[in-house]
This record gives structure tokens, sequence and C-alpha cells, in this order.
């Protein structure tokens, strides 16, 4: 309801908030129902608004005068919006005013709309809405939100209750949708960085917000991460990675999975952790492509051209002094500050430059030099790793995967040929291998003369050897030149690494012995490739693919699922690793069948369990291998039915309550004898009719009968007990 007042005369006039009412002073505060002639209203003469070239309102600065009522006159009922105004402000409506109101409290808009698309609130400039909000709180707006706020972030679940902002969070892999504080160097599973301030918080459903359980974690932008220098100095650009320090980052190695890029550096010289700005950018390249930028990095770095080019630009500015700085005159000319009547030649008279593009033509041609070093490096980088080996590896023999290490290729192991042995240990247990780069071979010509580019396998006559692969099968690489024999047929070869599926020389399309080369190519159509290929850049298809075999040094990623070359592991980011979930799937079976895992959820191990703790499920009380009974006062015993009891059974008993000594016995039980309670009296009429294993022995062939449905057992007293009795049992089969 609009609420106008009358003017005090014995008061100034002043600001008042008077719980909802509109007033200045003392005033006296009157409905509209109440005012007659002669009363005082307070209006104003020149009211100004106005709309500027920025879209902003402007309210002018009108006089404020109080008019004395003349004349009332009715017109009768018209459908008004009552207003409420709590606070001081400047207020006007029709042409009164309501002078310093405020709004004080919570500023609701309410609709009852059915349509959804209907507009609650809107801000207009020259008749076009340039925002709104409409019934279901979908709002846009034509011009750019801003916010001194840097990212974007999402609540995620926590059993971590006390992170902090800043601390690095990882998957919790145990926990769906949930994260946790990162608590290893190098984690796989790291994803994000508790928010501080976030400009855009998705998933804020309200009983995630001010919950313990739930926090907010950046996905995007700017914001600030801990950091160690435990893996080295922290220099702006650095990939960061999970440290070792619980909730730190550090600066990731080659194949590290990464959250962000360092905005900040942080030297060794500090306290050795700290806050920095960081990017959140997270990724996981495949170790390979990490090992080669790794590689190239560190050796770029110890050029160390950038402090060439540093050393050269300073040494050219500083040679240009206070007494020889160069200046523009009115006419475009240069001169000397120091001399404004001397133009200057740039190339002839200004030794500056003149020693500037001296050192440039000097860092020029060593880049040139540089440049060249590199692209060396890269073409003779080699990638190798140690593993076990029988007694048979050699150097330069080509050798497969076997068992938990590496022996000498021959035809029966050529389909897991892996590389070339370059290095053999003393004892004969440890070697390296060659899986990519270049690598001397000792080659035979059992399947004719080697030439450049001919693919390469390993011999069927003389294992480790290579010859030139002519049928179906793996491969361990190229010939990077033609093969000189000796009286023995044999010969060094260098070969390129790159261990394939080959299809044999009999093919109804092939290319030859020479590569093919597509590097000027930018698109195929219908490419059908039935040699084998090798690619020395990315590859990316775009449709279905099909392989016969895939052989990879580095990590296959599928989906959120990894397969680790490198740790030897399989992982699935925030997800559930799931084996033989189909329907009609079969049983899984580990170390040749010493454990087993059927399809109906049952476990066999042949050797030991060692376990921290023994859940029993108790649910299923037909089929319970573990329970509890009850002997009522007076009585002394109780027969537990379960059909997890066998004649090979073990039985534990022990009483919970009770100083009494108990007594049990397997027995055999009458089909329609049914339990009640975890137990019934022995005596009651439907008794057991043969002990299985006790104080009968004469019943155990009756266990297997086929009179007999049920198996039970009894467990008894000597003495009937002075009050009710639990026992609890145990079957171990």
């Amino acid at each position: 309801m609009l609420k106008l007042f009358e003017k005090n005369k014995n008061q100034g006039q002043g600001t008042n908030s008077t719980s909802g009412n509109i007033g200045t002073g003392t005033t006296k505060w009157k409905k509209v129902s109440e005012i007659k002639v002669g009363d005082k209203i307070a209006v104003t003469k020149e009211w100004d608004i106005r709309d500027d070239a920025k879209g902003k309102f402007n309210i002018g600065t009108g006089a404020i005068d109080f008019d004395e009522i003349v004349s009332i006159k009715k017109v009768g009922r018209e459908k008004v919006w009552d207003i409420e105004v709590e606070g001081t402000h400047n207020f006007v409506g029709n042409g009164i005013l309501a002078h310093n109101t405020y709004i004080n409290g919570k500023l609701t808009a309410n609709s009852d709309a059915l349509d959804a698309d209907e507009l609650l609130f809107n801000v207009q400039n020259t008749g076009s809405n340039v925002f709104k909000v409409d019934s279901e709180g979908d709002y846009s707006y034509d011009g750019t939100g801003s916010t001194p706020a840097a990212d974007y972030a999402e609540y995620f679940a926590t059993l971590d209750i006390d992170l902090e902002a800043g601390e690095a969070v990882c998957v919790d892999t145990a926990n769906a949708n949930s994260v946790k504080r990162c608590t290893k160097a190098e984690e796989t599973n790291i994803m994000g960085i508790v928010s501080t301030k976030p400009a855009l918080v998705g998933n804020a459903k309200p009983e995630y917000i001010n919950n313990k359980n739930y926090v907010a974690i950046a996905m995007l932008g700017q914001i600030p991460a801990n950091v160690s220098t435990e893996n080295g100095e922290i220099r702006i650009g650095d990939s960061l990675t999970a440290a070792s320090r619980a909730g730190y980052l550090m600066k990731a190695n080659a194949g590290d999975s990464t959250v962000g890029v360092a905005l900040e550096g942080l030297p060794l010289t500090s306290s050795g952790a700290a806050p920095i700005q960081v990017m959140i950018s997270r990724r996981n390249k495949s170790l390979t492509v990490e090992s080669v930028e790794a590689e190239v990095t560190e050796r770029i770095a110890a050029m160390k051209i950038e402090d060439e080019v540093n050393i050269l630009v300073a040494n050219a500015v500083a040679s240009l002094t206070s007494k020889n700085t160069l200046t523009l005159d009115e006419n475009g000319n240069v001169i000397l500050a120091n001399d404004p009547t001397q133009a200057i030649d740039l190339l002839a008279n200004n030794q500056s430059l003149i020693t500037l593009q001296s050192d440039y033509e000097s860092l020029k041609n060593s880049l040139t030099s540089k440049i060249a070093d590199i692209e060396n490096t890269i073409s003779s980088s080699i990638f190798e790793r140690e593993y076990d080996a029988d007694a048979k590896v050699v150097e330069s023999n080509i050798v497969s995967y076997e068992g938990n290490g590496v022996t000498l290729a021959n035809s029966d192991n050529r389909d897991n040929i892996v590389g070339v042995a370059t290095s053999v240990d003393t004892e004969g247990s440890k070697a390296t291998i060659v899986t990519r780069g270049r690598v001397v071979i000792t080659v035979t010509n059992e399947n004719g003369n080697i030439y450049k580019n001919d693919p390469v396998t390993v011999s069927s006559a003389n294992s480790g050897l290579g010859v030139k692969a002519i049928t179906e099968g793996m491969i361990v690489g190229y010939a990077l030149n033609d093969a000189e024999y000796n009286d023995e047929n044999q010969s060094s070869v260098e070969i390129a690494i790159a261990p394939s599926w080959f299809m044999g020389s009999n093919n109804d399309f092939a290319l030859g012995s020479n590569p093919v080369d597509l590097s000027g190519s930018t698109s195929l159509t219908d490419l059908t490739i039935s040699g084998d290929s090798l690619l020395y850049g990315n590859l990316s298809v775009m449709g279905d693919s099909r392989f016969t075999n895939i052989f990879t040094t580095g990590d296959l990623s599928v989906g959120l699922m990894t397969l680790s070359s490198e740790s030897n592991s399989i992982n699935v980011s925030g997800d559930v690793l799931k084996l033989q979930n189909e329907y009609g799937a079969g049983n899984i079976e580990v170390f040749g069948g010493k454990i087993v895992m059927t399809n109906t959820g049952s476990i066999k191990v042949l050797g030991e369990v060692t376990a921290r703790k023994y859940n029993v499920d108790t649910s299923d009380v037909a089929g319970a291998s573990a329970g509890k009974a009850q002997i009522l006062v007076g009585g002394n015993e109780v027969i537990i039915e379960t059909n997890a009891l066998t004649d090979k059974s073990l039985i534990f008993v022990t009483a919970e309550n009770s100083a009494s000594v108990f007594t049990y016995e397997a027995v055999a039980y009458e089909a329609g004898n049914e339990a009640n309670g975890g137990g019934v009296s022995a005596d009651d009429g439907n008794g057991p009719v043969g002990v299985i294993d006790g104080r009968d022995d004469s019943a155990d062939s009756a266990v297997g009968g086929a009179t007999l449905e049920k198996v039970a057992i009894r467990i008894y007293t000597e003495s009937p007990v002075e009050k009710d009795t639990t026992v609890n049992w145990w079957i171990v089969n």
C-alpha cells in the first residue's frame, strides 16, 4: 500500500527508516484514504530522468517542494499495485515524490505464470530488453558480464572434510562422483584444485552449499594453488602434477598426468612451498610423445639459446647510452638527442645499430646450426628399456617377450617381437632393449638379400638374427641400408625399429620396397593399405577401425580407460572397471586357474587368503554360514537349519551371556521341520532323524541320501539354561 505523509512544520527535513513507512524527520504518516484538503505532500517540479550513451539511467536533482492539497476528486475504483518501501531512498510515482527511501532486506519478484517463457523481470534500453529473467529463473543479457573472480568450479562430494582452497585433488576411485586430496607424487587421477573464489559454480545444489562433505573444484580458469619445488624450480609455463606432499603440486616429468600450467614461478631459493597462480589445464599425453618433447626441450635448454639472445639484446641496448639516444624530429629524421642538428644514417653512421645488425647475423647463423643439431638429435633418438632376460640373449639380436622377460626371437615367438638387445649385463639376467629408433643388427640372406627399406623379421633357422620378411607375421623394423654379406652369409644392417604386423609380400596391392611419402596430401579417399605402414606422426581415425594386432610401447587409451605399458596396469578415471559384465559371460581365471571368480560370484583360491577383516552376509538365513541363535530360559538346545552345512564342515559355537558349556552336532533334518527364529527345539516331535557329526556316527551315510532333504546344527547343553541365552555359530567349508 502506498503511504503519504504530512509535512511537520516544526521539524526540518531529514531521513528516517520507520519499519516500512516512507517519511522525513518526525513527520506524521497518513494513508491515502486519510488525506484531506489543506494537507501538504512532497512533490518535485523539475524531475529529470535521462538515458546516457552508455545505457545508464540518471535521475536529475529536481527541486523538491511541499504543495498544499486544494481539492480531492474521487475517480472510482481502479486496479493498482501495492508498494511498500522500507528504508530511505528517492522514490517517485505519478509525480509524487517520497524523499530519501531505500529497500531494506530482500527484493522479491513473484510470478504464478504457467508459461516458463513469460518475463518476470527485465531491464530495457531504448525499448529493447538488455537483461531479462523468466518465470523459471532462466536469464539472458545482451552485454558482457564481469566479476573480479577468475575460475569456473563445480561441486563434488568428498570424505576429506578439511580440504582447503588451493589444494590439489584427485578422483576418488573408491567413491562415485567424489574427489580426495592427492597424497602421492605423479598421481594419474589428478583432476582439479580446490577453488578459492569462483566466478561461476556449477552443480551448486542447495544441499551442497556450506556442506563440509562437498567442495567446489576449479575446472577452468586461473586459480591460486599450493606448489612445491621438490621436483625442481617451477618456471612460468611449466606443467604441474601432484607432489608427494599432500595437496601440493610440483613440476611435471614426461608422461605425468597434469592439472595445470604455472602462471608464476617459484625458485629453489624460496622456502620450497608456496601458493602461485595456475591456469587449469588437465592433460595426459602418451609416454612416447612426452619423452620426445622432454629430450628436445632438454637439448634446447642445454644450448642456452635464450640466454644468448638475452645477452646480445642487452649489449645492443646498453650501447645506446644517454649521450647518443636516437629520436625522430618533426620531419621524420633520425637524430641524436644531444645534437638535434645531426641526422643519422642508420646503417652507416650509428655504431649501435651496426653492432645489433652484426649480432643478429651471428645469432641467425648460430640458430641455423643449432636447429640442425636438434634435427639430428631427433632423428638419432632411441627409446630403450631394461628387461629381465634369459641367458640366450646377446647384443645386436632380435628379442621377443616371453614369460616375465625377454628371450631370443625365433619362429615360434615371432608374434611377440619387442625390439633389439643393445647391451646385456655380465650375469646375463638383464638386457637393454631398444623399442624405437635406429640400431644395428646382425642379419642373414636366408630369405634373399636385404636392401634399403626392406622389412626385417627374425630368422627361422638362426634365433635372434634378422632376415628379409616375406611371410605374414611380426617384423622388427625396416632396413636403412643395403646388407653386405660375408663368407658366412651374415651382415650388419642399420634398421629403423618399428615392431608391427607384416601381411606378407604376396599381397594383391603392394608398394614394393620403397615407402610412399604422403606428407603433402591433405586428404585420402578409400585408401586401402594391405602391407605395413610406418607412421612417425599422429594417426587420427574418425570412423570405425579394425586391427588384427596392436602393438604399442606407450599407453593405450580407450575412453576413460588407460592400459599403461609403463606401470603394467589398467586404470579407469572416475568410474568402475568392469570385467565379464555382459549377460552370458563366463568365469575369470588368474594365474592359470589358481584364482577363479565364477559368474555366480564365488571366488576359489588355491593358495592362502589374508584379510584384515572378514564379513559374513547373514541376510540369507537359509544359506548363511554364520549367525546367532537363542535358547530360551528353561530350554537346553536349539537347532539351526542352513543349507551351507556339509558332512565336511567345521563348526564353531560360542555363547555370549552364559557360563554353561555348549556342545554341537550336525544332524540330518526332515523336510517340513522349519526353523523358527533361527532355531527350533529338537524334541518338538519333528526333531532330527540322524546325527551327521557328533555322538552318533551311524547316521553318516544318510547325509546325502534321497530321503533327507536338509541338514542342521543342534547346539545343546546338559542342563536347562537359567536365562535367555544367545549363541554364535560359524560354519567353515
